[in-house]
């Protein structure tokens, strides 16, 4: 199931519990005779409600902030891979508009080219593990 799924079952749930938690206190509120025990019985219920209730909105808060972090992250890497591409292609077009590189500098220029092909390949992999989990 999905993230968004998730979220939409988790606030079916919380309606849920909420419309349940109105139709006891009602019955408590509004039905004469009740007696103290079947009362005790539904405030007990109510107050089970109310702590079910206040844990899936803490789980909701915390779904929201972990969908947040990985958007802040995605964006983040996002940067990264195209940063590290037009690195790549500007050493590429270096090498290319210069065609009287010498040997030491085309070395250097290949160097750099692998060393960013190595990070733009950790990256990857990094934004998918991040896809992953989200």
């Amino acid at each position: 199931m999905n993230e968004s799924n998730e979220l939409d079952e988790l606030e079916w749930r919380i309606d849920y519990l909420k419309n349940h938690y109105s139709l006891d206190e009602q019955i408590v509120e509004n039905e004469p005779d009740l007696s103290n025990e079947e009362k005790e019985t539904f405030e007990e219920e109510m107050i089970y409600l109310k702590e079910w209730i206040k844990a899936l909105k803490d789980n909701r808060r915390k779904m929201n902030e972990k969908s947040l972090i990985n958007e802040k992250n995605k964006d983040k890497i996002n940067w990264k891979i195209d940063f590290l591409k037009n690195s790549i292609e500007s050493v590429k077009a270096s090498i290319r508009l210069n065609p009287h590189l010498d040997q030491e500098d085309l070395e250097f220029f290949e160097h750099d080219s692998k060393n960013l092909k190595k990070w733009l390949n950790e990256i990857q992999e990094e934004f998918k593990e991040l896809e992953k989990t989200s």
